[in-house]
């Protein structure tokens, strides 16, 4: 069974101004780039449904997400050492699975926090950012929402 994960997102675009110590360079993209490590991420969408492929320390270490979102299914993604990862980063409030993993076992974060603990449903997961800068998160099994003030 797959669920879709459904992001809905407001967010002003900051002003961009050039680095010029970045020569060559697109210098929106390097300003955005120093603008995301300097305050991190609210939230993260790991890549390729949470496999072990992108299971990478540096990502999170880069990002600081309070956040982290798995598109997973029960055996497709949500590899066991993405969970590692996850569970050895620091400053991450939440990690949100569309589905508990198989192979994760043990490590899968708690129930609450998991939009399909088994196939008898088709749940999900859903962000909503306010202009605020606070956002939050529905799970559509536990009808419950977790509120996350702004930073």
């Amino acid at each position: 069974m797959r669920v879709p994960v459904r992001l809905v997102v407001a967010a002003r675009r900051p002003e961009v101004s050039a680095d010029p110590r970045a020569e060559g360079r697109d210098h929106r993209s390097v300003a955005r780039l120093e603008r995301v490590r300097a305050a991190g991420v609210d939230a993260y969408l790991t890549a390729h449904h949470g496999a072990s492929d992108v299971a990478e320390p540096a990502t999170l270490a880069a990002f600081q997400p309070r956040v982290v979102m798995m598109n997973n299914a029960l055996r497709k993604g949500g590899q066991r050492p993405m969970f590692e990862v996850l569970h050895r980063a620091t400053g991450i409030e939440n990690v949100w699975q569309q589905h508990l993993s198989a192979e994760a076992g043990d490590l899968n974060f708690p129930a609450d926090d998991i939009a399909n603990i088994d196939d008898s449903g088709a749940y999900w997961i859903k962000l909503i950012a306010n202009d605020d800068g606070s956002f939050r998160v529905f799970n559509a099994r536990t009808k419950q929402w977790k509120q996350y003030p702004a930073r």
